[in-house]
């Protein structure tokens, strides 16, 4: 039997009557908060789980189904192994995925940009706050305004959020470069966050 902890409480969120968690059927579970550091999760049926602010550092998850899941804040899949995963329609909203096997992988390019990417350089920081800029009503002048020392636009009107995660700064704004394709983003992104895909 296999206990899944809550990573702050120590409290036994799910037990499972297997050896290990590969191709286990998960779907559906309710696995937030779950530390599932290093687990093998290969070919696991993970469709719809919530995996909120779940631990998986270094977790394989080759082959694994995590199909409209809800990865929101899983600090981390740092190092995770997705090779071959179904990553369609997951919510990977401040996900961390440095340094993630994503090889064959399916996914969508803006799904990636909305990943928790942190720190990055001056020319990509310049990249993604363009991008980003363009998916809000009005964004330029927004990012335009708070790069001149105004409020910062976490969010505007209608609860539209952020498009692309990761620490902007005010000094990488610039309206004299043109913009790129989110896939030319994606590709600079993997690159410098040693991303495999």
């Amino acid at each position: 039997m296999i206990e899944i902890m809550n990573r702050w409480t120590g409290d036994v969120i799910l037990r499972v009557e297997a050896d290990n968690l590969a191709w286990e059927n998960l779907a559906w579970e309710n696995l937030a908060w779950a530390n599932l550091t290093g687990a093998d999760l290969s070919g696991a049926y993970l469709a719809y789980a919530d995996l909120t602010w779940a631990n998986l550092t270094g977790a394989n998850l080759t082959g694994a189904n995590l199909a409209w899941a809800n990865l929101t804040g899983a600090d981390s899949l740092t190092d995770a192994n997705l090779t071959g995963a179904n990553l369609t329609g997951a919510n990977l909203a401040g996900a961390n995925l440095a340094g993630a096997n994503l090889a064959g992988a399916r996914y969508s390019v803006p799904q990636m940009l909305a990943a928790d990417w942190g720190g990055v350089s001056d020319a990509l920081c310049h990249y993604l706050m363009r991008y980003d800029a363009s998916h809000w009503p009005d964004g330029a002048r927004l990012i335009s305004e708070w790069a001149d020392g105004g409020p910062r636009p976490a969010t505007v009107s209608g609860g539209v959020l952020r498009a692309a995660q990761f620490r902007e700064r005010r000094e990488c704004w610039r309206m004299d470069l043109p913009p790129i394709t989110a896939w030319e983003l994606w590709v600079m992104l993997a690159k410098e966050k040693e991303v495999k895909f």
